[in-house]
């Protein structure tokens, strides 16, 4: 199957998410930070299920939509080609995990597309980032944070290709976290 969407949009529990033409699959669940809900994982769709996995997990994101928004409450689905929201990676390990698993290119264009920021600056006074992306840390030692994962995804060295290149290795030792 040839993949022609950048990623799709599904909920934790559906299962098969491999069955979207997708290269990324973005899965959110029920969690609710008061009203609020931008937790997603990045994982990778792999092309044919390997011992009954069908994608594994890259990355924890914070997706928060831009103010003002201008639809009913719920859940913010994140469009491809839309630039109403912005995208924090969550961790050094899902950073980490991201410079072992996808080209300096493939990086890049999840920065582009995603809106990938390392900075507050358009949310910083918005009550869903300050509410569920702050959820359990403070302003300074999140954004302390973000500038070290911003080291980590923009080092243009090119470990994945090595790695794909040189280990004939299964997709889930390759990216070995678990759905």
């Amino acid at each position: 199957m040839e993949r022609t969407k950048l990623w799709t949009c599904v909920h934790e529990l559906s299962g098969l998410h491999t069955l979207a033409s997708s290269k990324y699959v973005l899965s959110y669940g029920n969690w609710n930070d008061f009203g609020y809900q931008t937790h997603f994982n990045l994982h990778i769709a792999l092309k044919e299920a390997e011992n009954g996995v069908h994608n594994v997990l890259i990355a924890d994101l914070s997706i928060v939509e831009l103010y003002p928004i201008i639809r009913d409450k719920g859940r913010f689905f994140p469009i491809e080609g839309n630039t109403n929201f912005v995208t924090f990676i969550m961790s050094i390990e899902s950073a980490e995990c991201m410079y072992l698993t996808l080209t300096y290119e493939e990086r890049m264009e999840l920065v582009r597309k995603l809106h990938i920021e390392f900075s507050d600056s358009k949310v910083s006074e918005q009550g869903n980032y300050r509410t569920s992306t702050l959820r359990d840390k403070t302003r300074e030692d999140f954004l302390a944070k973000q500038q070290k994962i911003k080291r980590i995804i923009y080092t243009e060295h090119d470990v994945a290709s090595i790695i794909r290149k040189h280990f004939a290795l299964p997709s889930i030792v390759l990216y070995p976290h678990k759905i």
